[in-house]
């Protein structure tokens, strides 16, 4: 059975695909925060996400495949963790990076996330 934590987060991951900006805020808490991994603070509230997803999904090579997913329902809070193959338009051209996403839930939404990107690498 699936989690309502991992539903949550393949919420989120189907609205970035479409770069339904609406949808992806959604799953997201209002005070939500993230990183990259180890200690870059991103976005720290929802309006700052917002304005960093609007412009990501202007890109048009824009993709998340999910690889495999983790569900730690049981702990509180609830983790999810993703591991996905993110294409993106680099200024360099069309590349693909591998990433560890961690989400963390609260009230129903996902209150944290922690990025680990691997080294980006160009097509072609």
């Amino acid at each position: 059975m699936v989690s309502e934590a991992a539903l949550l987060v393949q919420q989120q991951l189907d609205a970035y695909n479409a770069r339904d900006l609406g949808a992806y805020m959604r799953c997201w808490s209002d005070d939500c925060a993230y990183w990259e991994v180890p200690d870059q603070a991103l976005p720290d509230d929802a309006a700052a996400l917002r304005a960093r997803q609007a412009a990501r999904f202007l890109e048009p090579d824009l993709h998340n495949r999910l690889r495999r997913r983790v569900e730690l329902p049981a702990a509180d809070p609830a983790l999810v963790i993703d591991h996905e193959t993110m294409t993106r338009t680099y200024p360099d051209g069309r590349g693909a990076v591998e990433v560890f996403a961690i989400y963390e839930m609260a009230r129903g939404r996902i209150a944290r996330a922690w990025l680990c990107l691997g080294t980006p690498q160009l097509a072609g």
